[in-house]
């Protein structure tokens, strides 16, 4: 498995460098592909880390009902 991690990053490297010839298919489709990723990753985060923990895990499993005004502000 990790030899296909590794030949995936080369061939996703080797297309984002594939910019200097000109732009072509294969660059925007990883451009668009690492851009997916990146927002699809900080999305994940942002719910994980903020949304569970700071909100709904103390509103709704602790009964701690202080955070119901900052989280509709916020």
């Amino acid at each position: 498995m990790n030899v296909l991690f590794n030949i995936l990053t080369l061939l996703l490297m080797l297309s984002i460098f594939s910019f200097l010839f000109k732009e072509n298919a294969f660059f925007r489709f990883t451009e668009r592909f690492l851009v997916g990723i990146t927002a699809g990753y900080g999305f994940l985060i942002i719910y994980y880390d903020g949304f569970l923990k700071k909100f709904y895990t103390p509103l709704f499993l602790e009964g701690n009902f202080s955070v119901i005004i900052p989280g509709i502000i916020g």
